[in-house]
């Protein structure tokens, strides 16, 4: 499908660029990408007739026990963190 051959070539050109400085915020800066509307690495419900939407989006640090969870498109909706003790 075009839609998932452009957005896997934009996220691996993304993080190609940030190659060895990947973060929690630079990860968010990428699952907020929009440059290739309409298909998009972070899709609105607006973005086209499909159903095809960011839900949620979910960052993983689990050598720190933390997820940082955006409930919505992250270009609209803040990441929040959450700790996990064990």
């Amino acid at each position: 499908m075009v839609n998932s051959r452009t957005r896997l070539d934009r996220m691996q050109a993304l993080l190609a660029e940030h190659h060895g400085q990947l973060d929690v915020d630079s990860m968010m800066s990428i699952l907020r990408d929009r440059e290739t509307w309409p298909h998009a690495l972070c899709r609105e419900v607006e973005d086209s007739d499909s159903d095809t939407v960011t839900f949620a989006s979910v960052i993983a640090q689990p050598a720190e026990g933390v997820l940082w969870i955006a409930k919505g498109p992250p270009n609209r909706y803040e990441y929040k963190c959450y700790s996990f003790s064990s």
